[in-house]
């Protein structure tokens, strides 16, 4: 019988040897390296890789993958994919047994196999199988910077997949560098041809029978067109092809936001949208919806067209939800002046990022071309913690959740980071220079960090803007309640009626031009007796008001 000293040393021995069998088999699959650090001596010799020698029938992508990669520096990786597509397809199949077995699950026998067959046959047709093989690499280029290089390998002419096409098929000049302000804490622009892998999303939703039910699944395109106006493939083919992501924070300008108890300050900060069009069809048809709407200012200055939604009461932010048509771009920001500086900066009358001495820094030796490209400005991490203390402080409700997603997220320790990404006849290749190294983090959180720091600024945007459209649309129930009430007293002045008389919707017709008052949110509208002022009941709630609730002018 052992002692519990003697069990606890076996344990741990255990343990250790388990740990160590496990990075040997993670190693057996890559190929990685870390130099040692070399700044104290300048006479160590970077370990050589050992070549490890390919077995007979058994080839891999190692040798073209490397030709893409720095391999001098702190970091390699290389990794074998082939076998991953038959994994995954193992584990597909795991799991149609697993829903299958599942009586549960809400859904026949004959369901789970439409949706598992379209979810194979999705990856099939994506180019996914193609991928052979994953490269990264780190080298520094001077104390604080490093050149990180990846390579998402297929072999020449492996390239069928839609993945391989939407992505952008011919690298292009980075345009969207010359729209950014000087203040600029992140941008990314990117390639994404919606049309062509919208079928491909269409056969999912049809192989799977998941409309069921739903109007919109059933027929999109036709329910795309009711609700906009526009037929789905005019919208589809309106598209350039290329979106872009804008976070500017101006330091110079600062926003004193007054709270009961306390001031919060913090820089100046908008939020941009930008999708590549063809044509005009898109802002025309905004143009077309907006244009009774007397809360819309529409104005026109250095070839950009604006439309700007002017908020009905003060945000504690100010946001001016502004949709503009510049050159090939449809912009949709916070604010018209952060669409003024966009055009300033590409008229050549105001500073762009091109000339700051950041981006000086990080743009050297990387391609000017390309299919996406993402920057951060080194005070990026310092700007998002400004914002995270202004959301706490102006929405506590919302403090411990945006902590919570800053946290996970890291959005604390964003390092500066230009890197350009170009498709090409080996696959998707990455090339940026930045702060951190590759083997700091991994390639999917950086690939995700544009939508998660768009998804913070939101948090920032949109309770703002929701409040200020309950707020107009509270008032504009109001005012069809005074509409009302002025027509039920110009009704009894003429009929000599005095209070407590009913009087109905159609005694009150003559006095409205162009008919009854326009339902805001499908409310119901009570003339009531004279003498007593008219109400509205709200189906849906509004603000800090239930749905079901009466609205009055007391």
């Amino acid at each position: 019988m052992l002692n519990p000293a003697v069990k606890r040393i076996c344990a741990a021995r255990s343990t250790l040897f388990l740990a160590l069998l496990g990075c040997v088999f993670f190693l057996a699959g890559c190929d990685f390296y870390q130099t040692p650090d070399t700044s104290a001596s300048t006479n160590v010799i970077p370990p050589k890789v050992a070549e490890v020698p390919v077995l007979s029938g058994r080839s891999n992508s190692y040798p073209m993958v490397k030709a893409h990669l720095d391999l001098g520096g702190n970091f390699l990786l290389y990794l074998d994919t082939e076998q991953w597509m038959t994994i995954l397809n193992k584990k597909l199949d795991i799991w149609r047994q697993v829903v299958s077995s599942t009586p549960e699950i809400a859904m026949d026998e004959q369901q789970k196999k439409r949706l598992f067959d379209a979810v194979q046959q999705f990856i099939a047709d994506s180019g996914l199988e193609e991928i052979s093989g994953i490269g990264l690499s780190a080298a520094p280029l001077e104390n604080g910077l490093f050149r990180n290089r990846s390579i998402l390998y297929h072999f020449p002419g492996k390239n069928t997949g839609f993945l391989w096409s939407i992505l952008g098929k011919v690298k292009q000049p980075l345009k969207g560098l010359d729209y950014l302000p000087s203040t600029t804490a992140m941008a990314a622009f990117f390639d994404l041809d919606v049309a062509t892998l919208w079928p491909y999303l269409q056969q999912v939703i049809d192989r799977a029978g998941i409309p069921g039910n739903n109007p919109w699944l059933v027929d999109f395109s036709g329910q795309f067109q009711a609700s906009t106006g526009l037929k789905w493939t005019e919208f589809l083919d309106s598209l350039g092809g290329e979106f872009g992501l804008l976070l500017n924070v101006n330091e110079a300008t600062r926003i004193r936001i007054a709270l009961e108890k306390s001031v919060v300050e913090m820089p100046e900060t908008g939020v941009g949208f930008f999708v590549k069009t063809r044509n005009d069809l898109i802002f025309k048809r905004i143009d077309q919806l907006v244009r009774e709407n007397n809360t819309v200012i529409k104005q026109e200055t250095n070839g950009c067209r604006l439309l700007t939604l002017k908020m009905p009461l003060p945000l504690l932010i100010p946001i001016q939800p502004t949709v503009a048509k510049f050159g090939p771009y449809l912009v949709i920001a916070s604010s018209p002046g952060l669409v003024e500086r966009v055009v300033a900066v590409k008229n050549g009358q105001a500073p762009g990022l091109k000339t700051t001495e950041d981006y000086f820094k990080l743009a050297r030796g990387l391609p000017a071309e390309g299919n996406s490209f993402y920057f951060t400005s080194p005070r990026l991490g310092q700007n998002l913690e400004q914002m995270r203390q202004a959301i706490s402080q102006i929405y506590p409700d919302l403090a411990q959740a945006v902590s919570i997603v800053y946290k996970i997220l890291d959005l604390s320790d964003l390092p500066s980071v230009l890197s350009v990404s170009s498709v090409t006849t080996e696959g998707l290749l990455t090339a940026g220079n930045g702060a951190r190294e590759n083997s700091s983090g991994l390639l999917v959180f950086s690939a995700l960090q544009p939508a998660a720091i768009a998804g913070f600024c939101s948090a920032f945007v949109v309770p703002n803007y929701f409040k200020a459209r309950q707020a107009a649309q509270l008032n504009s129930i109001r005012d069809n309640l005074r509409l009302i009430e002025e027509a039920k007293v110009r009704w009894a002045l003429e009929n000599k009626k005095t209070n407590d008389t009913l009087v109905t919707k159609d005694d009150l017709l003559p006095y409205f031009k162009g008919g009854w008052v326009k339902s805001v949110l499908d409310e119901a509208y009570e003339p009531n007796p004279i003498g007593k002022r008219p109400t509205a009941k709200i189906q849906t709630a509004l603000g800090e008001k239930a749905a079901g609730s009466v609205i009055s002018l007391d």
